[in-house]
C-alpha cells in the first residue's frame, strides 16, 4: 500500500513538473516590452491612398501609440513611427488593395528580447483588445480622411487622427489624403497651363 501511495505521489509530481515546465516555455514565446505575458496578439496594417491633387510615390510619416502593461500601474506608454508612401485608389467594386501599405512594429518582444518587428513567431505584435492610436503628420494643403474596414473605430478630436480596438487575427487603417484645394480650381489651373502652351 504504501508502495502504491509512494509511486502515486512521484508520479503526481512528475506532471506537475511537467507542466509548469511546458507553460514557462509556452509564456517565453511572446511577452511585452515592460515583461507581462501575453498570450493573443494580431498585425496592424496602416495604408496610405493618394486621393485628388495628391501624387502617387508621396510618403507620409504615421505615429502609432499604444499603452502596454496589465494593470494601470504597470501600463506604459509605447510610441513608434512608420513612413508609408500613397499608393492608387482601389477602383469600385473590386478587391484590389487600397493605397500602398505596410505593417506597424508593435511593442511584442520575443523570447530572444529582440523589440518590436511586424510579425513575431508568426503572429501580430499589437495585444488584441489594446486600444491603438494612428496619427498621420500633418501637411499643409492635404484634408485626410482616417477609416478602418477591419476594426471598431474612431477619429481622433483633430483631422488625421484613428483609434482603433486591436482585433484577432487582422487589422487595417486606412488614410485618404487629398487636397484641400477645390477640385475645380486643379481643373482651371490644368486648363490654363494648357492654353499657356498652345
Amino acid at each position: 500500500m504504501k508502495k502504491h501511495s509512494l509511486l502515486s505521489l512521484i508520479i503526481a509530481m512528475s506532471l506537475i513538473l511537467i507542466l509548469n515546465v511546458g507553460t514557462s516555455l509556452a509564456q517565453t514565446d511572446a511577452t511585452d516590452s515592460v515583461g507581462s505575458v501575453n498570450t493573443e496578439f494580431a498585425p496592424l496594417k496602416i495604408c496610405n491612398i493618394a486621393g485628388p491633387g495628391v501624387a502617387v510615390g508621396t510618403p507620409s510619416t504615421f505615429t502609432i501609440t499604444t499603452l502596454v502593461g496589465e494593470t494601470a500601474e504597470s501600463q506604459q506608454l509605447y510610441t513608434t513611427t512608420l513612413t508609408v508612401v500613397a499608393g492608387p485608389a482601389a477602383a469600385p467594386g473590386t478587391t484590389q488593395q487600397n493605397g500602398f501599405c505596410d505593417f506597424a512594429a508593435g511593442p511584442i518582444t520575443d523570447s530572444n528580447g529582440v523589440v518590436g518587428g511586424a510579425l513575431i513567431n508568426g503572429i501580430g505584435s499589437f495585444q488584441v483588445g489594446s486600444m491603438v492610436t494612428v496619427q498621420e503628420t500633418t501637411v499643409n494643403g492635404i484634408t485626410t480622411v482616417v477609416s478602418s474596414p477591419t476594426s471598431p473605430f474612431s477619429n481622433g478630436i483633430t483631422a488625421g487622427i484613428g483609434i482603433l480596438n486591436i482585433m484577432r487575427e487582422f487589422n487595417e487603417v486606412q488614410f485618404f489624403n487629398m487636397s484641400s484645394i477645390p477640385i475645380s480650381i486643379h481643373v482651371d489651373r490644368f486648363r490654363k497651363h494648357i492654353r499657356f502652351y498652345q
